[in-house]
C-alpha cells in the first residue's frame, strides 16, 4: 500500500508486560498465550489513514531486559510515538515507569520533536488482580503530561486505540514541524540519523 508519511513508533516497558503480545493484536488480529521473551527487536507495520493522508506505521518492540538496553536506545531515540507499557497486575513493571521516561527524555534524537508518548496499562481484564489503580496511573500520567489509556491484548481492549490516538497526534505535529522548518519526516525515521534539517 502506498503512503504519504512514515512514522516510526516504538514499545518500551519492562519484560513480559505484553508488548509483543499488543504488537501481534494490532497487527495481525492474533493473541498468543505463550509468548518467548523478546530477544533484542521485533517490528511490524499498519497503514493508518490519518485526515488526508496514509501513514505507514512502523512499530519496533523492543526488548524489556537491562542486557538489550543500549540496543533498545537506538531505536527509541528518533520515534515519533512512544507505547510505555506496564502490567496493571504487577506493580514492580508500574514503579519502573519513571526510569523508561527517564531514558526516553536523556536518549532522545535532537533531530525529532519530544516524541506522543502514551502509557499503557496492559491486561486489564485481569481486574480481580489489579496492583495498580486507574485513577493512579491517569493521575501520574497528567503530572507528566503523557496520554494514558488501560489496554488487554488478550481481549483485544482498546489496542486499536493505543495507537491510533498518538499517531494522530504525531501526525498533526509533524505537519507543524515540517511547515516552520520544511523537515521531511520519512528523513527522520532511521533510528541512528542524527540530523533531518
Amino acid at each position: 500500500m502506498s503512503h504519504n508519511t512514515l512514522l516510526k513508533c516504538t514499545i518500551l516497558g519492562d519484560t513480559s508486560v505484553g508488548k509483543s503480545c499488543l504488537l501481534l493484536r494490532y497487527t495481525d488480529n492474533q493473541f498468543v498465550h505463550t509468548h518467548d521473551a523478546t530477544v533484542g527487536i521485533e517490528f511490524g507495520i499498519k497503514h493508518l489513514q490519518i485526515d488526508d493522508q496514509i501513514i505507514k506505521l512502523q512499530i519496533w518492540d523492543t526488548a524489556g531486559q537491562e542486557s538489550f538496553l543500549s540496543i533498545v536506545r537506538s531505536y527509541y531515540r528518533a520515534s515519533a510515538i512512544i507505547v510505555l507499557v506496564y502490567d496493571i497486575t504487577q506493580r514492580s513493571t508500574y514503579q519502573r515507569i519513571p526510569f523508561w521516561l527517564d531514558e526516553i527524555k536523556k536518549s532522545i534524537d535532537d533531530s525529532v520533536p519530544f516524541p506522543v508518548i502514551i502509557l499503557v496499562g496492559n491486561k486489564c481484564e485481569e481486574k480481580y488482580r489489579r496492583q495498580v489503580s486507574l485513577e493512579e496511573a491517569n493521575i501520574f500520567a497528567n503530572n507528566n503530561n503523557i496520554l494514558f489509556m488501560e489496554a488487554s491484548a488478550k481481549n483485544d481492549i482498546n489496542v486499536d486505540e493505543i495507537f491510533m490516538q498518538p499517531a494522530i497526534l504525531a501526525t498533526r505535529l509533524w505537519k507543524n514541524v515540517s511547515k516552520r522548518k520544511s523537515c521531511d519526516l520519512n528523513d527522520c525515521i532511521e533510528p541512528k540519523k542524527e540530523s533531518c534539517c
